[in-house]
């Protein structure tokens, strides 16, 4: 057989072969790669884009220093990457709000720059709760329908040292005062997945009220009468204090009425105080949990200070000041684990103190017990260090 001949029969059996094979050696389906993805059954999705919704925010309770919001996913993602909240008082609102007539509907009130240009910086205290965390576990992260609780105050910063994706300043409420919060969802994207998702940030919210404003009015509980001082966190006391002693950052004026205080037995003057105010609990070691010793002695300086100030005398706290300095006797410069035994009992303590320094304007109900009366300041439930980040979802 000639050459050529032998050429075309080789052709035509190659082709017969692929017309008899053609649907095993097909490909997998052609997705348009702009608006599709292939899952894991060979079939092409649809990526889904949309804007997500604002979030739920609801005043949950609040004492004369302290207002706790619960946040809640809504639609049909929720607030996967978590949301920021923003802050100002009302009387702040209200004068923004009526000096900015022509603002956008959902940011008049918010800023203090005269529209179209808005340049000024905002005029609003903000924190954000990334639920985007390095392993992927965020109690921001919010399905829709799930819900978590942030509370505002002083103490925010050492309150959530260590939760992942959490920014923004302790704030000094003022006790018998309106603040006005709104919330908004961060975007999230997910390319990992198929749908993929694309989810744009969502508007600010709540919104309604007059005719186009956004927030959510929450209030301090009341300022005592004239028989009455109010208590302040130990947020309060460490930067109203001595300058000199480093407890007056930005000028803030010295409320301390002493200059020394008896902890665990030991005089300790005021730059001691300040420098135990300002340190940060970190670890006692692995496993050990964070030091327990300085969480209780925030609380302890913050109870002795008010005490000192004339503050409201209440029996729970009388006490727990008393267990405290006998706890820490010995201990005062130890670093002694939250998950140990002492460490336990010491958290315990710092509770109750927590609770007296925190609820400034009445004496609070000793924590895990019910209210006694109607009109005691409202129970707000408190954990120990180590358990922060797990009771907020």
């Amino acid at each position: 057989m000639r050459p050529l001949s032998r050429l075309l029969l080789g052709v035509l059996a190659v082709g017969a072969l692929m017309l008899a094979s053609g649907p095993a050696l097909a490909g997998p389906p052609q997705c348009d790669q702009r608006t599709q993805c292939l899952d894991g059954n060979g079939v092409c999705q649809n990526n889904i884009e949309a804007v997500l919704t604002a979030p739920d925010i609801t005043c949950l309770s609040f004492t004369g220093s302290q207002i706790t919001l619960q946040i809640c996913g809504t639609g049909t993602y929720g607030a996967l990457a978590g949301f920021t909240v923003q802050m100002k008082t009302k009387a702040e609102f209200d004068a923004d709000y009526a000096a900015n007539p022509g603002a956008p509907c959902e940011n008049r009130g918010w800023n203090t720059a005269t529209p179209p240009g808005w340049t000024d910086p905002p005029s609003y205290t903000a924190w954000s709760l990334s639920g985007q965390c390095q392993g992927g576990n965020s109690v921001w992260s919010l399905d829709a329908g799930e819900c978590v609780n942030l509370i505002i105050d002083a103490d925010f910063v050492t309150r959530y040292a260590t939760t992942c994706g959490v920014s923004g300043p302790g704030v000094v409420l003022t006790c018998g005062t309106e603040y006005v919060f709104r919330v908004f969802a961060h975007n999230y994207s997910d390319n990992q997945s198929c749908p993929k998702l694309s989810l744009k940030t969502s508007p600010q919210g709540p919104s309604g009220g007059t005719p186009c404003s956004t927030g959510l009015v929450c209030h301090t509980a009341d300022c005592p009468g004239p028989d009455g001082h109010c208590t302040f966190t130990w947020g309060y006391w460490k930067t109203h204090g001595p300058d000199a002693a480093g407890c007056s950052p930005g000028n803030q004026a010295n409320d301390w009425d002493v200059t020394s205080l008896s902890i665990g037995g030991e005089s300790l003057d005021a730059a001691a105080l300040c420098a135990i105010l300002h340190d940060n609990p970190n670890s006692c070691g692995k496993g050990g949990g964070a030091n327990a010793v300085l969480i209780l002695e925030h609380q302890l300086i913050a109870a002795m200070l008010n005490v000192a100030d004339t503050a409201i005398v209440c029996p729970s706290a009388t006490q727990a000041i008393i267990d405290a300095n006998n706890i820490l006797s010995g201990h005062v410069h130890d670093c002694v684990g939250t998950s140990s035994v002492l460490g336990q009992q010491m958290l315990g303590i710092q509770e109750i103190l927590a609770a007296y320094n925190s609820d400034i304007c009445e004496c609070s109900v000793p924590p895990g017990k019910p209210q006694a009366v109607p009109g005691t300041a409202t129970d707000v439930k408190r954990s120990s260090w180590g358990k922060v980040k797990t009771i907020y979802r």
